[in-house]
């Protein structure tokens, strides 16, 4: 067995916890669950030789963390909490430190992988997308759900402020740099030139700047998390005049999420959301910020249609949500006639 030469197996972490072939939505997620797992094995057994050798290097780790950039993709840094306030019925926004007053060093559309022992010692390893600014430094938001049988919500509904969250990143490969020409936005992943858009691990989109004139994102639940990195970023830009259209979904009004966020930008000229609730209840003394754009139901192929519109060269679309949400988005827009290279799925 690896690492058992010079110790008891009892003095060893446990290894990670495999994921089970449901945890995979089937949807060439990248990173997906399993190539987490992966890494985690592999952090694992290096984490075993150390220990073979009598080198117990953790405290070394987080040490080598707390001097630049926020995180490190194969070591995990400790994170203080320093707030946590109560977004939704179910879901908590907690704010972490950044140490020296640094940034996470996340580019646009990246995540992070945090990571909390189960009581059988097994690691739980779960990924998050900050929805502060990326360009924040000192500290970074997360909104994360609660959910009554999640195995990471049995400890992330007891952080408390003071408490330390431990993660490694960035992962995910969709990134984003700014335009400074105006008017486009440029995606790339392995490398970018004056007009080419790489959109994902593998797929080249060639183009002239500004292409695209219009971003529809459509997010369901805690889907919006990866849209505010986009919106967050574009509306940073005043050079950048891209049309940005967030399509939420959700079950009610008091359900949504990053509310406050989504307020503020509305008061930019190039953004405006429409709410898509499928739950809520018609009451009385219902109110709504002035001139919100509320529907109640489900996004349809026909509310998808009015929202497309006809230039479809210059639209680009992106879907973040549940595995059944993404592949009914997915197979309305292209029904509706988006080619693939201008869909893109968080």
């Amino acid at each position: 067995m690896l690492c058992a030469e010079k110790l008891d197996s009892s003095n060893l972490p446990e290894p990670p916890e495999r994921p089970l072939p449901k945890d995979c939505c089937g949807s060439g997620c990248v990173p997906c669950v399993f190539d987490i797992y992966e890494q985690e094995l592999a952090m694992w057994e290096a984490e075993c030789k150390s220990l073979n050798a009598y080198e117990r290097n953790d405290d070394i780790a987080v040490q080598a963390c707390n001097k630049g950039v926020g995180l490190k993709p194969d070591k995990y840094c400790d994170f203080t909490i320093l707030s946590v306030l109560q977004e939704t019925p179910d879901i908590l926004r907690f704010r972490c430190s950044v140490p020296n007053n640094t940034s996470l060093g996340l580019l646009m559309g990246q995540h992070i992988i945090a990571r909390s022992k189960a009581r059988n010692g097994s690691m739980i390893v779960r990924r998050y997308t900050p929805i502060s600014p990326l360009s924040a430094k000192g500290y970074f938001d997360l909104l994360i759900k609660i959910y009554p049988e999640g195995c990471m919500s049995q400890f992330v509904q007891t952080w408390k402020v003071g408490d330390k969250i431990s993660a490694r990143g960035p992962a995910g490969h969709f990134e984003y740099t700014r335009n400074k020409v105006g008017g486009c936005i440029n995606f790339y992943n392995l490398k970018i030139a004056p007009d080419i858009i790489t959109v994902g691990p593998a797929v080249h989109l060639e183009c002239t700047r500004n292409k695209y004139h219009r971003v529809l994102m459509l997010s369901a639940g805690t889907g919006v998390a990866p849209m505010c990195q986009v919106i967050n970023t574009v509306l940073d830009d005043e050079k950048d005049e891209t049309f940005l259209r967030l399509v939420y979904a959700c079950r009610s009004y008091k359900d949504l999420m990053a509310k406050k966020e989504i307020d503020e930008w509305t008061r930019y000229w190039n953004f405006s959301v429409i709410f898509v609730l499928s739950q809520e209840i018609e009451e009385e003394n219902q109110s709504y910020r002035y001139r919100e754009e509320i529907l109640r139901g489900h996004i349809n192929k026909e509310l998808l249609g009015k929202e497309i519109r006809n230039d479809l060269s210059k639209l680009l679309v992106l879907v973040c949500g549940s595995k059944t949400f993404n592949a009914d988005m997915i197979t309305y827009i292209k029904d509706l006639g988006v080619p693939d290279e201008n869909i893109h799925r968080f």
